[in-house]
């Protein structure tokens, strides 16, 4: 205890902070399918292309190549617009919250958040209500919602590897 006299401030801060708070993660997202449906459906040229170029056969190789990068780069760019929006939204509701590198095409959203019990389905519903409103992909977002847990991702001190010195 006496290695933590130091940062006793420090901690109550942290402490007050967190308190009556617990730690989320949240992931928003739809399959993979349903992301490269949702691509297909906002860029129709896209699919033209590729069906083009399965009738083409193996002379089309480097050209199936090229399209793949596209598509890649295109679902891309969506997944990160629609995340970009949901984290405005998630900013707005939860101040306190990490996002975190989405994991798959067709993850929008994926963040540690900091929020009361009692706020949980309000944050939700209005999480659910942005992602339905992207056009993101068919069908309904799936959202994860995984907690309560304790609040580590919030605690920005290590004090095992500082010895309770400040860093």
């Amino acid at each position: 205890l006496a290695a933590l006299a130091p940062c006793t401030q420090e901690l109550a801060s942290t402490l007050d902070r967190l308190d009556g708070h617990a730690e989320y993660a949240l992931v928003v997202g739809w399959s993979d399918e349903a992301a490269l449906q949702g691509l297909a459906a906002a860029h129709p040229e896209l699919e033209r292309r590729g069906r083009a170029l399965r009738e083409a056969g193996p002379a089309a190789r480097d050209a199936r190549i090229n399209l793949g990068r596209a598509v890649a780069e295109r679902l891309s760019r969506r997944r990160d617009a629609a995340g970009r929006r949901l984290a405005g939204r998630l900013a707005a509701l939860a101040p306190q919250h990490r996002l975190q590198t989405p994991e798959r095409d067709g993850e929008a959203l994926r963040a540690a958040v900091l929020c009361r019990p009692e706020a949980e389905d309000a944050l939700l519903a209005a999480i659910r209500a942005e992602a339905e409103a992207l056009g993101f992909a068919p069908g309904p977002a799936e959202i994860r919602w995984i907690g309560p847990a304790p609040a580590f991702s919030f605690v920005d001190r290590d004090f095992a590897a500082s010895g309770g010195a400040a860093p």
